[in-house]
């Protein structure tokens, strides 16, 4: 919680071991090279929350740990 809005955010995750990607929510892109999904998010408003949804398949046993980083900054405009 905060006073001021952000700037866009970026969240990315990996995919933990043993899972496939089966879909993003949000627009989130899955990369097969990294095994990560990315989510371009607009700036949330002071006070603001986002959820994002990921579903994935098991295919062998893990430990199911998501690694997720979200960060906000500037838009760059298109990559």
């Amino acid at each position: 919680s905060g006073t001021a809005s952000t700037d866009p955010v970026t969240v990315h995750t990996v995919l933990p071991d043993g899972f496939d990607f089966v879909q993003a929510s949000e627009g989130g892109t899955y990369t097969a090279a990294t095994r990560s999904v990315t989510w371009k998010l607009q700036p949330l408003q002071s006070g603001g929350s986002k959820a994002v949804a990921l579903k994935l398949r098991a295919v062998a046993a893990g430990d199911g740990a998501l690694r997720t980083l979200a960060v906000a900054q500037p838009d760059a405009g298109p990559i």
